[in-house]
């Protein structure tokens, strides 16, 4: 299919869809990167960098659960872009400050935004035609994105130590941005056979 619907937009769905997984869950992901980074770049105990690290996944996971009921009252793919834009602020301050405190309260930025995209694509899930096998595609998506940041990393830490690493994150972050507009919200009509490739088809 070549419309507006058809397979080409429905693969783009998947992609953002696991791109927004992507970013959304960087911080359970890179966590143990970012530990390092920390006591190898700021000289941080080991407590004081889980800690950090910590707080983000707690911001993300409370976020979602806060925002997720009063996600019908306004475009996810709204959602997920102001997400987007608070991660990435976060992930760009954190690569100049050595001060603890506001470190701490640069990572609570990052994990919130984290938050808003969790729940905005979640939600935007929701509205698709066959929201389990979006699910599962975007999750599929996620897994191999992360393949690719975890070939990236050790170049970035290379490159500026854990300055890198945050700058990496914030670009590959920014990279993304505009994925976020194709993802599925509510009030989109499309048929049954153009939400996601059917494994019946030409059978």
């Amino acid at each position: 299919m070549t419309g507006r619907h058809g397979y080409g937009a429905t693969l783009l769905t998947i992609f953002a869809v696991g791109v927004a997984f992507t970013n959304a869950n960087v911080g359970i992901y890179i966590v143990p990167f970012q530990i390092g980074a920390w006591m190898d770049g700021l000289q941080l105990s080991a407590v004081q960098s889980g800690l950090l690290g910590t707080l983000e996944i707690a911001a993300m996971s409370i976020t979602a659960i806060i925002v997720a009921p009063t996600m019908s009252r306004w475009p996810r793919t709204n959602a997920a872009m102001v997400g987007a834009l608070m991660a990435i602020a976060g992930q760009v301050l954190t690569a100049g400050i050595d001060h603890y405190v506001l470190l701490a309260f640069v990572r609570l930025t990052v994990g919130i935004g984290c938050g808003l995209i969790f729940a905005a694509v979640v939600a935007a899930i929701a509205t698709a035609k066959e929201p389990d096998r979006l699910m599962g595609y975007g999750q599929a998506v996620m897994n191999l994105s992360f393949m690719l940041v975890f070939l990236l990393i050790p170049y970035a830490l290379l490159w500026q130590g854990q300055q890198g690493l945050f700058l990496c994150l914030a670009a590959l972050m920014m990279l993304s941005f505009p994925l976020y507009r194709l993802l599925p919200d509510e009030g989109a009509t499309v048929q049954d056979s153009d939400v996601l490739p059917s494994v019946h088809q030409n059978v």
